[in-house]
């Protein structure tokens, strides 16, 4: 027998991550699902274990010589095992943890996509003496047991591409009047080690003076510690009397590869002041005397008349403007904007993972009106699980599988809890159930979400300990419950069953959600509710997603207030109606919980934006004056007889009666105003 020995020439694979110029101290190691080294450098020795840790004290720890014809003990005549990259645990050594990054590494269910031909995944890992590194690998297309890790700082990394610029603010006072342009210059510079292209864009602050600044050059590419002068150009006559402000903004070009990974961006302020005259006026009337003055008169008069048309043209688009959101509204619970796509249990479980909308339409059933998703949900038992998350990157909903595998593990302890069948109980998920690339039919979707969250036969919140692939931050139970649409799904759902159906999957096991959680859903707009656009000030977007919300929403509050008004709601219903609109220090909470204005946030500053603003009183108007239709009842009516039948299916042990009255104590109590 033979040996087949394989050679990995890390000095070259340091080489090549030096010659990026992303790092100086780059460190790799080619190790198997175990740990087992097969190949290290000599910076990975030193790092890993201990500093002049040698190769030979690596493949042989215990020191000892091989066995021969002269040397019968105290050797070795198997070849030793070599140290584990999970040794470096021992005290001795470095205190590296890899045991999390050995598992995502070889991660049976993402071996495909974990190969190198396919690409490089990355992960960061603590170094206790060096802090936070970033660790890039994938598993060897000619070993696939084998898998190369390049290693270097984080800190580096982020550094290794930035610019500054040699001033933060240009400011010049008393413009003169016959001053035609001004001329500056900044110089902008490469502190870092990448190569790196840049644009330049004007962004104005008081006045609206970017097309009357120019730079030049707008764009470009600066090689590391190179730098350039941005020649800048006012045009004076453009700016008029008064301060005009604005920035003049650096930022990597995204549609370079390099542009996209380093996004940081650099500014310099500009202020500009040209005084107004004085005693034009005076001097202007006392010399010209009434002509003059009836002249001015007029003048003033048409300036009024454009003020006074520009006001109520302002008004009553803005009234329009409120009475199409609030006909979105009382539509938003009576119709779906967008089909509800779901999936059968069978088809989710061979997925294997998250699939983009795009990709399972072949598979999912679509169903296109109320009508037909109560006839879905009452013909032949068919039952439907919600699935509510977070997204644990900002391009990947679920980037290292961990999410999918507690959705597995809940649908199967829900249907074995409910004794359910797999092939008639389904699953939504916003993935595969939301269009991802259509923007307008993404919109129909997300307003038709309560429909969808009331409609469902379960209720699963899915919020497993998981670190976000962008901002490092752990994406938890708690961050979970301060995501605003994850408050929004679990209001929707809450409203219409009550709560008894709704589970939290964390660390293989489901718990029913208790009473403290659920008074969290219901701030759906507090203080305390994040968004991904917020945290990413809104880059690139004209809206926020608090925006987007307010159909929906809106539409949850006119369905109850529908429900009260046609006498179709029960004890429970007229209570919650009740407590929302008890007055909280002269407010109704109702207005708490929608507010009227919020602060919209960008990189160049904030803006205070109309939320709610008086929608809530226009629908309580629009309200007041219909009849309520006998549509509406009929759709009523049914959702209460699907939920009826699904919770007592649920719940066939139970008394007579009991479930119902447990639910509208627990639902009461969830939106009861807090005591005092």
């Amino acid at each position: 027998m033979g040996t087949i020995t394989m050679t990995v020439n890390m000095t070259y694979a340091g080489e090549v991550l030096s010659n990026l110029r992303l790092s100086p101290n780059v460190y790799a190691a080619v190790a198997d699902a175990d740990g087992k080294v097969v190949a290290m450098s000599r910076r990975a020795r030193d790092i890993i274990f201990v500093d002049g840790f040698l190769e030979e004290d690596l493949r042989n720890p215990a020191g000892k010589a091989p066995c021969n014809a002269k040397r019968r003990t105290d050797c070795w005549w198997t070849p030793p095992s070599p140290l584990s990259l999970k040794h470096a645990l021992e005290p001795q050594f470095s205190g590296i943890d890899f045991r999390n990054l050995l598992e995502t590494t070889f991660n049976a269910s993402l071996r495909s996509e974990h190969l190198c031909s396919v690409g490089v995944r990355t992960q960061t890992f603590h170094v206790p003496k060096d802090g936070e590194h970033l660790a890039a690998f994938c598993r060897l297309m000619a070993n696939p047991e084998w898998a190369i890790f390049l290693f270097a700082p984080l800190e580096e990394l982020q550094n290794a591409a930035r610019y500054t610029v040699d001033k933060q603010n240009i400011t010049k006072d008393n413009v003169g009047k016959s001053e035609e342009d001004y001329k500056d210059t900044i110089t902008l510079h490469n502190t870092g080690r990448v190569e790196l292209p840049f644009q330049v864009t004007v962004s104005p602050g008081k006045g609206d003076n970017s097309s009357c600044t120019t730079v030049s050059p707008s764009n470009g590419t600066l090689a590391p510690n190179a730098t350039v002068q941005l020649a800048l150009n006012f045009d004076l006559d453009a700016f008029g009397y008064g301060t005009s402000s604005g920035w003049v903004i650096v930022h990597p070009d995204t549609s370079d590869d390099t542009g996209a990974c380093f996004r940081k961006s650099t500014w310099t302020r500009f202020s500009l002041t040209r005084p107004k005259p004085r005693g034009f006026l005076k001097e202007a009337i006392i010399r010209n005397g009434i002509p003059l003055s009836v002249a001015l008169m007029l003048a003033l008069t048409m300036v009024l008349y454009r003020v006074v048309s520009s006001l109520l043209n302002s008004y009553y688009g803005k009234l329009a403007q409120e009475r199409s959101t609030i006909e979105k509204a009382l539509h938003a619970t009576q119709e779906v904007s967008f089909p509800m796509v779901l999936l059968q249990v069978p088809i989710f479980k061979q997925l294997g993972k998250f699939v983009a909308f795009e990709h399972t339409l072949p598979q999912s059933i679509w169903l296109h009106t109320i009508q037909e998703i109560d006839d879905f949900l009452q013909r032949a038992m068919n039952k439907v699980i919600f699935m509510s998350h977070q997204w644990t990157a900002f391009a990947e909903p679920d980037h290292d599988g961990k999410q999918y595998e507690q959705m597995v593990m809940a649908v199967e302890e829900v249907m074995k809890k409910w004794k359910w069948q797999e092939t008639t109980t389904y699953v939504w998920l916003d993935y595969s159930s939301i269009p991802q690339r259509h923007r307008p039919s993404q919109t129909a979707a997300i307003n038709s979400l309560t429909v969808y969250a009331a409609k469902v036969s379960a209720f699963v919140v899915v919020a497993p300990p998981v670190k976000h692939k962008d901002l490092e931050d752990e994406c938890n139970k708690d961050t979970y419950q301060c995501r605003a649409w994850c408050r929004a799904e679990q209001l929707s759902h809450l409203l219409a069953q009550a709560g008894d159906n709704m589970f939290l999957a964390e660390s293989g096991q489901l718990t029913p959600l208790n009473e403290a959680w659920l008074q969290k859903s219901i701030q759906v707009f507090g203080d305390d509710s994040q968004l991904t656009c917020c945290r990413r000030k809104h880059e690139g977007m004209e809206l926020c997603d608090r925006e987007r919300l307010v159909v929906p929403m809106l539409g949850l509050w006119a369905q109850l207030c529908r429900t009260v008004k046609a006498g179709s709601a029960n004890e429970n219903l007229k209570k919650i109606h009740k407590d929302l609109l008890m007055s909280e220090a002269g407010v109704p909470r109702i207005k708490k919980i929608f507010p009227e204005k919020f602060i919209f946030e960008t990189e160049t500053g904030q803006e205070e934006r109309s939320l709610f603003g008086q929608l809530l009183d226009r629908l309580q108007d629009s309200l007041n004056h219909e009849q309520a239709p006998e549509k509406e009842k009929r759709n009523f009516k049914a959702l209460a007889t699907a939920t009826t039948a699904a919770t007592a299916f649920a719940r066939r042990t139970d008394p007579p009666g009991a479930e119902a009255a447990a639910s509208g104590k627990r639902l009461s109590q969830v939106l009861a105003p807090p005591k005092v």
